[in-house]
């Protein structure tokens, strides 16, 4: 099998992937390296960008070379890969973090020059449709030389069993990052974060009246958030008849939740 993604030299794994935004400019995915922090420091210090991510806060700049040094996995297989113009200009990164057994969360920011050219929907696409499938290929040991198999196969498990399923959560008001995951195939299911979708009987706004829903679904949140007036597992009802639970995540704030099968 000939590998485009992965390359294996003695003890080295190096990965690098390409591929083209909605205006035919190539862009290229390749492992962090430390001489990108700078640029790290920029992104992650935006809060135009870190409003739409978990922290919701401009990042410090010892926590941002904590997470590349360390919880981005620098030159480790596992996903961690900066996004880079023709020019060899920083677009930003997309990370598959091994979460659960057989299991990733993607996350993935762009520097806000280079929004709606269509690098988004790109780059996650090739992730998932085709990273993703070396990655599970690999952890069973596909096609891997007896010398180096269980070694090489090791580093490609997610906590010791193969990639079998991507996953991510996203603001309701992050309506550029719904649309990408949708177009590229990530289904809405009902999780242990964020929503009880299903069994709370809570239905899904459609994308044509998506932002004016979704506007006042966050106003009605953050009164009960701020007001502390938040109880997990309890059935909320908005003044639409839309019904939601809380469960415990960290700032309280509600979060969509989507999947997909490698």
């Amino acid at each position: 099998m000939t590998r485009s993604i992965f390359k294996f030299s003695n003890d080295i794994i190096s990965v690098c992937f390409n591929g083209v935004d909605k205006n035919n400019k190539e862009w290229t995915a390749r492992e962090i390296q430390k001489h990108d922090i700078p640029n790290y420091e920029h992104l992650l210090s935006d809060i135009n960008i870190m409003k739409y991510m978990y922290q919701e806060r401009k990042l410090r700049s010892n926590e941002i070379e904590f997470r590349v040094n360390n919880e981005y996995q620098i030159r480790q297989p596992k996903g961690a890969l900066t996004i880079l113009d023709e020019q060899n200009n920083f677009i930003g990164f997309i990370l598959s973090k091994p979460e659960k057994k057989s299991r990733s969360e993607i996350v993935y920011a762009l520097s806000q020059k280079y929004w709606n050219k269509g690098i988004g929907y790109s780059v996650l696409s090739k992730m998932v449709n085709e990273w993703g499938p070396e990655v599970h290929r690999i952890g069973l040991g596909e096609n891997l030389d007896k010398q180096n198999n269980q070694r090489i196969q090791e580093i490609f498990q997610f906590n010791g069993k193969e990639l079998e399923q991507f996953y991510t959560t996203v603001r309701p008001k992050n309506v550029a990052s719904w649309r990408i995951l949708e177009k590229v195939g990530f289904k809405p299911v009902q999780a242990e974060v964020s929503i009880d979708f299903e069994s709370k009987g809570y239905d899904l706004p459609s994308l044509d009246n998506f932002l004016k829903y979704c506007e006042k679904l966050e106003e009605f949140i953050d009164k009960l958030y701020f007001n502390e007036n938040i109880e997990f597992g309890k059935l909320y009802i908005q003044d639409n008849d839309k019904k939601f639970t809380f469960c415990k995540n960290a700032d309280g704030r509600i979060r969509f939740h989507y999947e997909k099968a490698i």
